[in-house]
């Protein structure tokens, strides 16, 4: 299930997490299609929010609550390749999940944070 803007305000009042070096933990929600698709219900939203920890590049801040964009072709590791086809390797999102009082959050490194969403 996907975690709102206010339910994000509510957990990182609370989040009893703190990553270290360049983490951050950040929600894991996924996309959002209206059209029915095998592929919409697995698939992660590039769009998220962190939690906790926090980054800071020049002029731009990232801090807990905030919205920001993923990388998702960063995070994604070769994971075999289909019996099928040999020679197309199958790529799966890597991200280090974090159970917090019965919701998922993952840790992932600042670096597969490709900007900050204002809106």
């Amino acid at each position: 299930m996907n975690v709102s803007k206010e339910e994000v305000l509510d957990i990182i009042k609370t989040f009893p997490i703190e990553p270290m070096f360049n983490k951050v933990v950040i929600t894991l929600n996924k996309e959002e299609d209206i059209e029915l698709s095998l592929k919409a219900d697995t698939s992660l939203d590039e769009v998220q929010y962190v939690i906790a920890g926090s980054i800071k590049y020049g002029n731009t801040e990232v801090n807990p609550g905030d919205k920001v964009i993923l990388d998702l072709k960063s995070m994604q590791k070769p994971v075999r390749s289909e019996v099928g086809n040999a020679y197309e390797p199958v790529y799966q999102i890597e991200v280090d999940p974090l159970f917090i009082d019965g919701k998922l959050f993952g840790i992932i490194n600042d670096r597969n944070i490709k900007a900050k969403d204002n809106r």
